[in-house]
């Protein structure tokens, strides 16, 4: 039954192949990256990524959208201790989730301006919601067929929600840079940086950091490894214990989150 299934499953992606290369070319793209991790033995744990890429082009705009979710979950083993079964819980060892969008019409040549909105949300960074939104200006300083390089520069605003402390909002300025090589049909290596200044408290600097490439299996399938550094000069912070435990009897412990978050990933890349 298994093997039946799989037989099914890669003669309709080959079908969908070959349509593929007899259809007219489409001012639309979507992209879906799926990767899923599953371990068992002394531990299970569960590593689950996904994250999917839509643009859609005019003549002289183009809109662009991203969304996408990362967990990792682990469970010890259960044991016996006396005689008795112990079953250790679940554990959140990472969670994340992102859903953006920008607007980018062409005002000259390569220069262009720029709409952004987008939510986020990072537990583990001590960041229960974020919503932001902005624009400015941007230059495409080259573009080609196989290799773009842009820049853009531009202020935005913030709401932020903190797992820990009061809410803030404030506006900033921005500065982002992308750089695209077209290896292959769908292979290609993506180097991104995006710069955050909170214009109310300048030491409060945020940046994020994309290095990625992407490996074609065929015309519909690729696989892509990614790192992603997130950076901030003012981490959140977390409580360590239960205040409303406390009664009094002791102050709360307070830790700074580290500066810097590290992400790699491996997905499986669906060109649609």
């Amino acid at each position: 039954m298994k093997r039946f299934f799989v037989a099914v499953v890669v003669a309709s992606l080959a079908h969908v192949a070959v349509l593929a290369e007899d259809a007219p070319a489409k001012p639309w793209t979507n992209a879906t990256e799926l990767g899923v991790i599953v371990t068992s033995g002394n531990s299970e744990s569960t590593n689950f990524a996904f994250s999917n890429k839509y643009g859609y082009k005019w003549t002289n705009a183009e809109f662009l959208s991203n969304a996408g979710a990362l967990r990792t979950e682990s469970t010890p083993n259960a044991f016996n201790l006396d005689g008795v079964l112990v079953e250790p819980p679940k554990e959140t060892t990472a969670e994340s989730y992102f859903l953006d969008g920008k607007y980018r019409r062409t005002v000259t040549g390569d220069l262009f301006w720029y709409a952004l909105a987008g939510w986020n949300r990072n537990r583990f960074q001590g960041i229960d919601s974020r919503l932001f939104g902005g624009g400015g200006i941007g230059y495409r300083f080259f573009e080609t067929d196989r290799t773009k390089f842009s820049g853009e520069i531009g202020v935005d605003y913030t709401q932020e929600s903190p797992v820990d402390g009061e809410d803030r909002d404030f506006a900033g300025a921005r500065g982002f840079l992308a750089y695209e090589q077209k290896i292959g049909e769908s292979s290609k290596f993506v180097q991104e940086l995006e710069i955050l200044e909170n214009l109310d408290d300048t030491d409060d600097l945020r940046a994020r950091s994309l290095t990625s490439i992407q490996a074609s299996l065929n015309a519909r399938l690729a696989l892509k490894f990614a790192v992603r550094v997130l950076y901030d000069k003012q981490p959140a912070t977390e409580t360590l214990n239960d205040v409303d435990d406390l009664d009094g009897v002791a102050p709360p412990i307070v830790r700074e989150l580290d500066e810097l978050d590290t992400i790699l990933t491996a997905t499986l890349v669906i060109n649609f």
